[in-house]
Order: C-alpha cells, then sequence, then structure tokens
C-alpha cells in the first residue's frame, strides 16, 4: 500500500479515546509497528540505538463524538482533505501517519504513540509519573502535533518547554521559520521535569476539534521529507531556565 492512500484509510475512522473505533485502528495500523504496549496503553517502539536520545510523540484519540468512519472530501480550492464529521481528526492521525514512515525507514528514536491526548494526556502522564525510566536517555522531545506547517513551539502550560536555540535549531532542520512560539497542551508539556527540550511541530493541518478542521496532503508529503532527511545526529540539546 502507498503511504498516500494508508493515510486516507487512517483518517477515516473517528477514535473518541478508549472507543472501539479506536482499538480497531490500533490494531490495524499501529500495533504491528511497534514493540509493546504499556499499561497506560501507549504504544511504543525503539528504532536503532536501544538508548535513543530523541522522542517522537503522537497521539491516536481524536475528539469525535462517536465512534465509526467518516467520509472524506477534498477541497477544489485549496486542495485540503475534510470530513461530514463533527471534526476531520487531522490532530493527530497526521502525526501517526509521520512517525509510522519514520519507523519504516528506520530514522532512530523513541516512538510513542499516546493514549488519550484529548483528554488531558492521560497517556504521557502515565509514563511522566510511573514510569519516567523510559525517558532517562531523552534530551529532546518532538511533539508531531500542531497546526500550521511553520511552528516550533517554546512554550506549553504557560511555561516555557524548550530553548530558544534549540527551537532555531529544530527550525533550521526542517526549513521553516519556528513561526508561533507560543502553545496550549500536547503530551511533550507532561515531560518538561524529565527532558531538556521539549516542543511541538507543525504538521499541516487547520481549525482542530471543529468541523472546519482541514488538512493539506500535499504539504504533508513536505514535512514527511524534511523528517526522513534530516540530520537529527546534528541537534542539540542545551536545556533552559524554567519561565512563564
Amino acid at each position: 500500500m502507498r503511504y498516500e492512500e494508508r493515510f486516507i484509510d487512517m483518517i477515516e475512522y473517528t477514535r473518541p479515546h478508549q472507543g472501539k473505533s479506536e482499538a480497531e485502528y490500533l490494531e490495524r495500523f499501529i500495533l504491528p509497528n511497534i514493540d509493546w504496549v504499556d499499561e497506560a496503553g501507549n504504544h511504543i517502539k525503539i528504532v536503532g540505538n536501544s538508548e535513543p536520545r530523541i522522542l517522537f510523540s503522537s497521539h491516536t484519540d481524536t475528539v469525535h463524538r462517536h465512534d465509526g468512519k467518516q467520509k472524506l472530501f477534498v477541497n477544489q480550492g485549496n486542495n485540503c482533505l475534510f470530513s461530514d464529521s463533527t471534526c476531520l481528526g487531522a490532530d493527530d492521525t497526521v502525526g501517526n501517519y509521520l512517525m509510522l514512515t519514520m519507523i519504516e525507514n528506520q530514522i532512530p528514536g523513541l516512538y510513542i504513540f499516546h493514549r488519550g491526548e484529548e483528554r488531558g494526556g492521560i497517556g504521557s502522564n502515565w509514563i511522566a509519573t510511573e514510569t519516567p525510566k523510559l525517558l532517562k536517555n531523552i534530551d529532546i522531545a518532538i511533539a508531531l502535533d500542531r497546526k500550521g506547517t511553520d511552528d516550533v513551539i517554546q512554550f506549553q502550560n504557560y511555561g516555557r518547554c524548550c530553548s530558544e536555540r534549540f527551537a532555531s535549531d529544530l527550525a533550521n532542520l526542517m526549513e521553516i521559520t519556528g513561526g508561533d512560539e507560543q502553545g496550549t497542551f500536547t503530551d511533550t508539556a507532561n515531560y518538561t521535569e524529565l527532558i531538556k527540550e521539549c516542543t511541538n511541530i507543525s504538521v499541516a493541518y487547520w481549525d482542530q476539534h471543529s468541523k472546519n478542521e482541514r488538512c493539506d496532503p500535499s504539504q504533508i508529503g513536505l514535512i514527511e521529507e524534511r523528517l526522513l532527511k534530516a540530520d537529527w545526529d546534528s541537534l542539540q540539546a542545551y536545556g533552559y531556565e524554567p519561565e512563564d
């Protein structure tokens, strides 16, 4: 199956946390590509070094109200994908898709498909409190779970989550400007006490959590190319002083 076809198959699923459709989605797309599932249901994979230094993160639930599948449409004006449902769920199907592509291309790292992000970061909070040793060698955490195409988030949960210098380096690596530095919340926000640099980067969706949610497959393809060709070994963690 071509990657483009798989993305369409993935985003058809509506996935409220712990619903039947999320379980089917995990069984079909995520479980065959990971090493283990922890007690909170997080699906985890290590590629390359058994002690990786970079965590790549996304989440498997959406804010759909009901289980099932949705009809997809293409806006002929901008070629963006949208649905007939309460939201599209590109937040964060896009992140899942990109991580699967990275795994298949053997990009080294710790990959976590988190559960319950839309319910307040259930899976990442469980790791931070119950199994922090999983992250003992990680000094960089990058979530693929941000609207737009240009952002490298430096602030989550009203506080700094990565250094300005790191954000600049990551933006250069991804061939973007860094855009908006102010985020709200995704799973990497739960790791700021454990990991030096935590961020969230744009993956080409917009108007998440609404009927107007859309994503741009062509822009997702560009982000995919940049993720696969990036020199991740060159990325350094500097650390920072906490600030509001």
